[in-house]
């Protein structure tokens, strides 16, 4: 981090915002979902398990990079 600039310094921290906020919407969707009873697959029957959360965290910020980069052409 130390040798790019500023404005890709903001262009990370921003990408990794908007993962980290992604996630935690998912899961709390997830988690409203197994409150009111819906039935989900068995693979998230107990929520993400450290795999899921790390592949939708990756994504995410692939997803935030592209955004916020492409603001800032």
């Amino acid at each position: 981090m130390r040798l790019v600039d500023e404005m890709q310094r903001l262009i990370y921290y921003k990408a990794w915002l908007f993962a980290g906020l992604g996630t935690m919407f998912v899961m709390i969707a997830l988690w409203q979902v197994q409150l009111i009873g819906l039935h989900l697959p068995d693979w998230l029957s107990h929520g993400l398990d450290y795999q899921c959360t790390i592949i939708l965290m990756a994504s995410l910020v692939f997803v935030g990079y592209m955004l916020v980069n492409r603001r800032y052409k």
